[in-house]
């Protein structure tokens, strides 16, 4: 079976310029203080339940718009 954790932990590391990273950071606007810790685990359960099942690939994208987007369950 694949680890997730290492790629989770690397997502969780991205830091970029005028973005927030949900895997890292909390809005203090509307995040719980344990959000990203949600996101992170939210992810993890998507993905190892995608290998458990033989998914070869997964597509992600977001559309976003003219405000941006930084809200994700996952």
């Amino acid at each position: 079976m694949i680890d997730t954790s290492g790629f989770i932990e690397a997502l969780r590391g991205l830091r970029f310029n005028n973005a927030f990273n949900p895997y890292a950071e909390t809005c203090q606007a509307y995040d719980l203080v344990e959000a990203p810790a949600v996101r992170r685990h939210n992810l993890k359960m998507v993905l190892d339940a995608a290998l458990d099942r033989g998914v070869e690939s997964i597509w992600i994208a977001r559309d976003l718009g003219y405000r941006g987007g930084r809200r994700t369950g996952l």
